[in-house]
């Protein structure tokens, strides 16, 4: 492979990640204003956010997390955002890595 076909497929790739990350990004803003009403526990969890309280039956990530967050914010719109973009950005490594693999 010549050296301008690699640069050419760095490119492609740069391009990707860039489109990815823009999606990702988006999505991380709709989830994070969306309304409590949409979802099972989107309101279960706003409310354990509010009263940082009820973390009986919940994990320690996210008992850090909601009193990490609490320190800046009483609104659970960014948590609710960081969550969707840390879940969404594993999955999107995840997936680009198994592509890459298939190749």
């Amino acid at each position: 492979m010549s050296l301008f076909q690699r640069l050419k497929l760095n490119i492609k790739s740069l391009e990707i990640n860039i489109i990815s990350l823009i999606i990702i990004l988006l999505t991380s803003i709709l989830v994070a204003y969306r309304d409590y009403s949409i979802g099972k526990d989107t309101l279960m969890y706003a409310n354990i956010y509010l009263n940082n309280a009820n973390f009986e039956g919940h994990e320690i990530g996210f008992r850090f997390l909601v009193k990490f967050f609490n320190l800046f914010t009483n609104e659970p719109t960014f948590f609710f955002g960081f969550v969707c973009f840390l879940i969404t950005f594993f999955y999107f490594l995840v997936f680009k890595n198994l592509n890459y693999i298939k190749s």
